[in-house]
């Protein structure tokens, strides 16, 4: 019994590995017992990850069809004074710092397209649709 065990083990593949990226970027490969080219990478809907050369990764198989899927990296050491549920997203150069009283701490030069508009003007814009400005956007007050 022990040795079919034994047997049975070594001869199914791991369907979890840990690897390192020797190729990243779009056409992502890992070192795991030998190299696998073309791994398709995963990531948490709505975050785009695209691994460097050298990253640590956990890779999945699918157990029927043998693929390997590449769905996390080493994770790196965390910011300074970083809290338990807090989140940090990061690269080499910049990063963004959710933290739990509220505040986003961001680093790195920022280029915005689009808009930015602060809570407070919001809130105004709402208290004057309730104060019965008038449809023209006047503001009902001097008749204009």
């Amino acid at each position: 019994m022990w040795i079919t065990k034994r047997i049975a083990a070594a001869a199914t593949p791991k369907t979890v590995e840990r690897g390192q990226t020797s190729i990243g970027g779009e056409e992502t490969a890992v070192a795991l017992r030998g190299e696998q080219r073309g791994i398709e990478v995963m990531a948490p809907g709505g975050y785009v990850w695209r691994p460097r050369c050298g990253d640590e990764v956990l890779v999945i198989k699918d157990s029927v069809s043998g693929e390997s899927v590449a769905a996390a990296a080493k994770m790196s050491p965390p910011p300074k004074g970083m809290e338990d549920g807090e989140v940090c997203i990061s690269t080499n150069g910049a990063s963004i710092f959710l933290r739990n009283d509220g505040r986003i701490k961001i680093y790195g030069n920022i280029i915005l397209y689009g808009s930015f508009t602060y809570g407070e003007e919001e809130e105004e814009e709402e208290e004057e649709d309730e104060g019965g400005g008038d449809a023209e956007g006047g503001d009902g007050a001097n008749g204009a």
